[in-house]
């Protein structure tokens, strides 16, 4: 599995659903996603950020 790259959209779980965000930062360990309002509003997030572990997400349109 590959890390992803700022910019492109990954697809990750959070209890039984899946959900898509866009890249922002890259970590060591993680990525920030930056995922849709109303996925924030499902996970009952603040923010419309999260977290994702690099052995959690594929990795669904790679960037431009």
């Amino acid at each position: 599995m590959r890390k992803a790259k700022v910019g492109e959209i990954i697809t990750f779980s959070r209890g039984e659903q899946e959900f898509t965000g866009r890249v922002s930062i890259i970590n060591s360990n993680s990525v920030i996603v930056e995922i849709s309002k109303h996925d924030a509003k499902v996970l009952n997030y603040d923010t419309n950020y999260t977290v994702v572990n690099h052995k959690r997400y594929k990795v669904k349109k790679q960037a431009l």
